[in-house]
């Protein structure tokens, strides 16, 4: 996709492809812990480089199918994997997505999920002219609160037991909207 001017590490964020599979399942093993609390599905569905090469193609039909949209975070001088932002649950007909965003825990605290999170917001308003982006995010994860907050995102409500963690326990989740100013119609 583009280029996030940060330094000398720029960022760029692109589409998972199939040549992302080995980095894929070497990001989500290196951040089992924290993943099994917010992204369980994901983590479950990449347990090797098999199954994330799986994923991978699952996901691509999802692209195909303008369902699911899921970018990497990468410095453009290496393939490796610092975190993804995904568009999914896209509802075409009210013009709306969720974005959900993960770094890896040691570049947490640097901008640069805010700058990811920012350029998909821009992505999913300008190229696909979505109305309103959501992201759920449970109250302790203050981290991508403060990410949610600089991208345009705001507190909506609290939706009741609406997350399940990978050992099945039931979370609150804080519902943030971002909303498009543009007065568009969504493209399908």
């Amino acid at each position: 996709m583009a280029l996030l001017p940060l330094g000398e590490d720029s960022l760029r964020l692109e589409h998972l492809e199939r040549k992302d599979a080995k980095h894929l399942f070497l990001f989500i093993n290196s951040n089992r812990k924290w993943l099994q609390k917010f992204f369980p599905i994901t983590l479950n569905e990449n347990k090797n480089e098999e199954d994330s090469l799986a994923y991978i193609k699952q996901k691509a039909l999802l692209k195909i199918e303008k369902k699911e949209y899921i970018f990497t975070i990468k410095t453009q001088k290496e393939s490796t994997i610092l975190g993804l932002v995904i568009l999914k649950e896209l509802n075409w007909i009210k013009g709306r997505a969720e974005v959900a965003y993960c770094v890896q825990q040691n570049i947490r605290n640097l901008g640069w999920a805010t700058l990811a999170v920012n350029q998909i917001v821009k992505y999913a308003f300008d190229s696909l002219q979505l109305l309103i982006l959501e992201s759920h995010i449970h109250k302790s994860n203050l981290a991508s609160i403060r990410v949610a907050e600089k991208c345009g995102f705001e507190w909506t409500k609290t939706l009741s037991k609406s997350h399940s963690t990978s050992a099945g326990i039931c979370l609150d989740m804080e519902l943030y909207e971002a909303k498009n100013e543009r007065e568009v119609l969504p493209l399908h």
